[in-house]
């Protein structure tokens, strides 16, 4: 059985609702709200260990906004991303945190 983040209610339909776990992101919480400032330019974010890029994106061409953002993190970072694209946002930046020392 999968498990939850904190219970937070149900749903119109009684479904039980849970916030998305945290405990992977909290170790680097810091440094993911400064990576997307740099890459959105967004201050201040709520993130879980289930965040991606992808949470940050609008709904048209974002199969084309994608590849700008990989591009961009290349060019702020340094590192070849794009592998990681898909995968939740702590991966990216411990991969990102990794690679730049």
């Amino acid at each position: 059985m999968k498990r939850h983040g904190r219970y937070i209610g149900k749903d119109i339909s009684g479904r039980k609702i849970y916030f998305a776990r945290q405990d992977k992101i909290s170790k680097i919480y810091d440094e993911a709200l400064v990576f997307i400032y740099n890459v959105f330019n967004i201050r201040g974010a709520f993130l879980s260990d289930e965040s991606s890029l992808s949470d940050f994106l609008g709904f048209k061409n974002r199969s084309k906004e994608m590849e700008k953002i990989v591009k961009k993190i290349k060019v702020l970072y340094g590192v070849d991303t794009s592998p990681l694209k898909e995968k939740p946002l702590v991966d990216m930046v411990s991969f990102i945190l990794k690679r730049i020392g």
